[in-house]
């Protein structure tokens, strides 16, 4: 081996050595850039839970800024409120009081439990979802529970919309809480006005789902039900202080005693 051949493999050692020692610094920071990190998680872990199982927002349909995946933002819809919402978390919406909140597309709720209030002084904020028309049939724009969620609105109405054509049915999936096969649903309204025609229904006992409803000083008014399709699953329905009114009903079907158990 010639003498520059030796020093070549001592330039090259060199260089090895000087990458590894770099390696070794590298390391140093990263372990020691992980270590505050968990030391920072540990130390906030109780925040940071709640953050996963607490979701609180605001919607207002005339906010110019609106949040992005944000606990305690304020968002244009509802549909993007609940949706930013981690799944299993419990979720507060509050809804800008005086305001008209349309539902434009499908919710997916998913195993969320939602809370829907008031907020500010003024009149019940309204929630109006959209109707549709496929060349077939209507459809309705509606919150899906599948496989299960729970909904309370307090102080908030619902207004359904007209047939886009008239001519045509509704579909099937004609309630605000559109129906999954063997889903649970659980609704509940306090201090709610529900306006409407068509058949249209606050949710479905539909293809062996579950309902769990509440009505607490609740007024519907217009052709429209509490629970559709009620000869298919089983339905729980309490209710306090309900006023049916032009031709409202609390179910379309269904026998009480059999798959319906209504105070």
């Amino acid at each position: 081996m010639s003498i520059a051949d030796i020093n070549n493999a001592a330039t090259a050692m060199n260089q090895l050595k000087a990458r590894y020692e770099g390696f070794l610094d590298g390391a140093d920071d990263q372990i020691a850039a992980r270590q505050a990190a968990y030391d920072g998680l540990a130390g906030n872990l109780i925040n940071v839970v709640n953050g996963q199982m607490y979701f609180t927002v605001t919607v207002d349909p005339d906010e110019p800024n609106p949040a992005v995946n944000q606990d305690g933002g304020t968002f244009t819809t509802i549909k993007a409120a609940i949706e930013a919402a981690p799944m299993g978390s419990a979720v507060l919406v509050y809804l800008k009081a005086g305001k008209t909140h349309q539902i434009a597309s499908t919710v997916f709720v998913k195993n969320r439990d939602i809370v829907v209030v008031k907020s500010g002084a003024g009149d019940n904020p309204v929630i109006a979802p959209a109707a549709g028309s496929n060349g077939a049939s209507n459809y309705l724009s509606c919150l899906r529970f599948d496989p299960g969620a729970t909904l309370r609105m307090v102080d908030v109405d619902i207004q359904f919309p007209p047939k886009i054509e008239e001519a045509l049915p509704w579909n099937s999936d004609k309630a605000l809480i559109g129906y999954h096969p063997g889903a649970t649903t659980v609704l509940e309204l306090v201090r709610s006005v529900v306006t409407g025609t068509g058949g249209l229904a606050l949710t479905s006992a539909a293809t062996g789902v579950r309902v769990g409803l509440t009505l607490n000083t609740v007024t519907l008014d217009g052709d429209i039900t509490a629970v559709t399709s009620a000869n298919f699953g089983v339905s729980l329905i309490g209710k306090h202080a309900v006023t049916l009114l032009n031709g409202a009903a609390i179910t379309d079907g269904g026998t009480v005693g059999v798959n319906i158990l209504q105070n």
